[in-house]
């Protein structure tokens, strides 16, 4: 149910355990592409060293007068044009998983601005002085504290 701080502008973004929720779901779709570009580079490095058997055992077969050179030539060839677009294959589903984590990423990133709270870099610059020697709102509070307690002796 809607609170009447929500009805106006600012749009109601749901409780807090729905926002943990959702950032727990983020974050383990975000670990399951891990482990999927895992299996993945598993998969072609397997497949690489089998095209890399498959070319020594060519190259044997052709020392041993079993082939022509022709047909090992031929072979050859066609075993690098399968390594190249296995490669091309790779490099376009690497990307696509790693624009998939960082848009994962990103989304979990603007759910928790959203929610009210400043990301960790904002909250450390508040902390910091001002880059011109002007003091934080903390330090401000401090120094308005200290000359009170000295009046006070």
């Amino acid at each position: 149910m809607l609170d009447r701080r929500s009805k106006g502008k600012v749009a109601n973004h749901g409780s807090l355990q729905e926002q943990m929720d959702e950032a727990k779901s983020l974050k383990n779709s975000g670990n399951d592409k891990l482990e999927n570009k895992r299996q993945i580079n598993d998969e072609y490095s397997n497949i690489h060293q089998r095209i890399e058997k498959l070319q020594e055992r060519l190259k044997e077969a052709r020392d041993h007068n079993q082939i022509t050179t022709e047909q090992y030539n031929d072979r050859m060839e066609r075993l690098k044009q399968s390594q190249d677009k296995l490669n091309i294959a790779g490099q376009k589903i690497e990307k696509r998983i790693n624009l998939n984590l960082n848009l994962k990423y990103e989304r979990f990133d603007r759910n928790q601005k959203v929610s009210g709270g400043l990301s960790i870099e904002k909250q450390e610059k508040y902390d910091k002085p001002n880059h011109d020697g002007a003091l934080s709102k903390s330090e401000k509070e401090e120094q308005q504290l200290r000359p009170s307690i000295s009046r006070e002796k």
